[in-house]
């Protein structure tokens, strides 16, 4: 009992000792938790007071803001009231003519502004000056011009007086004194032409602008008249007090009246396609008869000398002057830009609409079968594929312009010959730079428009290069332009097409390198590494059919065939040598070769039906090659399934002759077969002769 209650009592004091040291321990967790509120509390009042210093620095800005706002306000009223008071003084009857525009411009300023705190009276008056500054200016123009209602033209009795900074002033002036239309005028002028009138009837008129909304609404025929009436006329008054200014007019309006009712250089082409294409260049350009070109130049060169005769005939201070209009070389230069400027702007336009996924694509189909045989085909002989409409528009121009230059070329014109022969190559050069220029974003990654655009440039470069033997009569100088472009035409399809062909390879190999690297297809027998080579390939054969399926749905038959089976050999190829340079095939690796092989060669089979579906003559030569690589993958997935002796002996009997050298062979046993006396006596058969090896 003494021993339980020393231990009893022992237990107690060492419990109250416990008991003084936690409460040691929480008063001094007790005091720093004091601590620490006194501090956040102290803490608090900084940031409180951090807080009220920013408010009151924000609180000075905006102040300082709002005072730099009221003195700008202020200065600008201040501003505003001394002009205000400035003009509020003016002498009207001070202002000369030179400062009229600025005075009436600064009126017109404070009548926008109209600041508070002015005084209407003041505004009023201010309105009243500018009215009579208003009035001063106007008829001071008006003094210069009037108008004659029996002509009904603008009659300028001083135009060396009217400087150049009035001129649109003066225009606005001539349109608030026209009484009448400009269709009137032109059905007076006809009439006029038509009624022998007297030539003292009417005054000398001079249309300071045709470019009146009426002015695009009358046909034809009515400007004609309207513009001959006008220089006529001319012909017909006496002039005097002719500024350049009035000479230039004068000129323009004579040469613009040559170049567009004296030549119309304009020609229309009809919409329609042809539905084949077999060689007969149909001509889709309705032209003036251009052989008619040189006599009308001469007439025109006769019209200019007599104009400027007959103008100058009368006492003018400034004579007028058409020397660059007589001369027939200039006046086919212009014409010649015309013609030029109207074939590049439908060019643009076609090549504008090469992306367009609402653009047409044409068949372009011989008169014969796509694989007629080659001693049977005529010189204008193309195969069948697709086209776009824009490159169909650019050839039907440039067929057309030949013709027309020859017919030109006939009546004298070889400057004009030249500059459409030359439209017509500008054309064709526009269209095989700008289409991949121009339409780079779509261009780069489709398949499709790029062996649209390969089609395209096989097309134009055919149809470039014996247009001279479809035009009777055409001369070398011009058929040789047509020659040049169609080599770059042809050089720009093949690089594209070989683009296409190596991008595709490359894509391919890339993933068959992921699927055969590093002895990977030894892998095949785990589920990891069957998996990683069965998504490479599957890969790599997706890439192959999407660049196959476009070739087998555009190109010409022979040419996708070719292209097709290339690549589609190469991918077979490619699997097949990579199984033969394995070092170790393991029994169940083996057997997912076969199976991975027998899954390759039904994908190629089906695009192989796709491929020939396009024909069987005319791509012999790549159906071989693609049958070589075809026959050496299922021999060799018969060899992973043989004996080693089976092996041996159709090795000896050439029956994968072609297929797999000796060396192969030797590879493929030592990585099917297990280290053995027997497996070197079977390599060593391989130097041996059927006849004389050992009968098994």
């Amino acid at each position: 009992m003494e021993v339980l209650e020393e231990q009893r009592c022992e237990w107690v004091s060492r419990l109250d000792e416990d008991v003084k040291v936690a409460r040691v321990g929480l008063a001094s967790w007790e005091e720093q938790w004091r601590s620490a509120v006194e501090r956040l509390h102290q803490r608090h009042a900084a940031a409180e007071e951090a807080r009220k210093r920013v408010r009151d620095a924000q609180r000075k800005v905006h102040e300082s803001i709002e005072r730099t706002q009221r003195l700008v306000a202020l200065q600008v009223h201040l501003e505003q009231y001394a002009n205000i008071a400035k003009l509020a003084v003016l002498d009207v009857s001070a202002v000369s003519h030179a400062e009229l525009p600025q005075i009436i411009a600064e009126l017109q300023l404070v009548m926008e502004q109209n600041p508070a705190g002015v005084a209407q009276p003041v505004l009023d008056d201010l309105r009243e000056k500018q009215a009579v500054l208003v009035a001063e200016r106007d008829g001071a123009l008006l003094r210069k011009l009037r108008v004659d209602e029996a002509s009904n033209s603008i009659v300028m009795d001083s135009v060396s007086e009217i400087k150049l900074h009035d001129e649109r002033q003066i225009v606005q002036l001539v349109e608030r004194l026209r009484s009448k239309s400009i269709v009137t005028r032109a059905i007076k002028y006809a009439n006029w032409m038509s009624s022998d009138l007297d030539s003292d009837q009417g005054t000398c008129a001079v249309m300071w602008s045709f470019e009146d909304e009426e002015w695009e609404q009358m046909d034809q025929e009515t400007k004609v008249t309207l513009r001959m009436g006008i220089i006529f006329d001319l012909l017909a008054k006496s002039l005097c007090g002719l500024s350049d200014r009035v000479n230039d007019i004068l000129a323009l309006s004579f040469q613009q009246w040559l170049v567009d009712d004296v030549f119309e250089t304009r020609f229309f082409f009809r919409g329609e396609q042809n539905e084949e294409f077999d060689g007969d260049f149909v001509g889709h350009l309705n032209a003036v008869p251009w052989r008619l070109t040189r006599q009308r130049l001469e007439a025109a060169q006769n019209a200019c000398i007599n104009f400027e005769q007959e103008i100058n005939s009368r006492t003018l201070e400034h004579p007028i002057s058409l020397a660059v209009m007589k001369d027939p070389e200039v006046l086919e230069k212009k014409i010649g830009l015309d013609i030029r400027a109207q074939v590049l702007l439908r060019a643009r336009h076609a090549i504008s609409n090469f992306v367009n996924k609402n653009e047409e694509h044409v068949l372009v189909a011989p008169t014969a079968s796509a694989f007629r045989p080659k001693s049977d085909r005529g010189p204008l002989w193309f195969p069948s594929c697709l086209v776009t409409a824009s490159a169909c528009d650019i050839m039907n121009t440039a067929k057309d312009l030949l013709p027309a230059a020859v017919e030109v070329l006939k009546g004298g014109s070889t400057t004009l010959a030249n500059a459409m022969v030359s439209a017509a190559k500008e054309s064709l050069d526009a269209f095989r730079n700008d289409i991949p220029l121009e339409h780079a974003d779509d261009f780069g990654p489709s398949i499709r428009l790029r062996v649209l655009f390969h089609n395209d440039c096989m097309m134009l470069g055919f149809m470039a290069s014996n247009i001279g033997a479809t035009i009777r009569g055409a001369p070398p100088s011009l058929v040789k332009a047509y020659s040049g472009v169609a080599i770059k035409l042809r050089s720009s399809a093949a690089e594209t097409i070989s683009e296409i062909i190596n991008e595709t390879r490359l894509k391919m190999e890339g993933f068959l390198r992921i699927a055969t690297e590093n002895q990977a297809l030894g892998e095949t027998g785990t589920v990891i590494g069957r998996r990683r080579t069965q998504s490479a390939i599957s890969k790599a054969f997706n890439s192959l059919r999407e660049t196959v399926v476009v070739f087998a749905g555009f190109l010409p038959a022979e040419e996708g065939q070719s292209y097709s089976l290339s690549l589609l050999g190469g991918f077979l190829d490619h699997i097949s040598f990579a199984i033969m340079n394995l070092l170790d095939i393991s029994t169940g690796a083996s057997e997912c070769l076969i199976a991975l092989i027998g899954d390759t060669l039904n994908n190629c089979t089906s695009l192989q039906e796709l491929i020939l579906s396009m024909g069987h003559e005319g791509a012999s030569e790549p159906i071989a090659s693609y049958k070589v690589a075809e026959k050496r993958a299922r021999a060799l997935q018969s060899i992973l399934d043989l004996r080693m002796e089976d092996i041996v002996t159709r090795y000896k009997e050439g029956e994968f002759d072609g297929m797999f050298t000796r060396q192969n062979i030797e590879v493929l046993i030592l990585a099917i077969f297990e280290d053995t006396d027997l497996r070197k006596q079977f390599i060593e058969e391989l130097d041996i002769k059927e006849e004389e090896g050992w009968n098994w």
